[in-house]
C-alpha cells in the first residue's frame, strides 16, 4: 500500500509520526509524499491548541472519500466523537496504540 502521513503538533508527535512510518515500511508499505497517489492517508494529530484542532477537523473533511483515512495521535483519545462527526468511515489510533498501525492499515 502507498501511505501518505501528515503530522501536526509538538516534536514528540512528529517523532510518533516517524515511528508510524518506520513500522509501515518494515511491514512492506511505501511511504509517499504525494497524498493524491496514496491508498491511505494518516493524519497524526495533536489537541494542544484549539486552532490546530479546528484545522485538523477541517482537513478531515477535505480528504476525498475514496481514500482510507486513519487519525492517530492525541485527538482520537479526547475527541473521537468530533472526528466521527467530521467523517464516519475513519479509523482511530491513540498514542498508546501506535504499534497497531500495521493491523489497521492491513484490515
Amino acid at each position: 500500500m502507498k501511505i501518505y502521513i501528515e503530522n501536526y503538533g509538538c516534536s514528540a508527535n512528529y517523532n510518533n509520526g516517524e515511528i508510524i512510518a518506520g513500522l509501515l515500511k518494515e511491514a512492506g508499505h511505501e511511504i509517499i509524499s504525494n497524498e493524491k497517489s496514496a491508498d491511505i492517508i494518516v493524519l497524526n494529530t495533536c489537541t494542544v491548541k484549539d486552532p490546530t484542532e479546528k484545522k485538523i477537523l477541517k482537513r478531515i473533511k477535505e480528504i476525498p472519500k475514496n481514500k482510507k483515512l486513519i487519525i492517530s495521535g492525541c485527538m482520537p483519545e479526547v475527541q473521537a466523537n468530533e472526528i466521527k462527526k467530521a467523517r464516519k468511515d475513519v479509523s482511530l489510533l491513540g498514542i498508546g496504540n501506535i504499534g497497531k498501525i500495521t493491523d489497521i492499515v492491513e484490515k
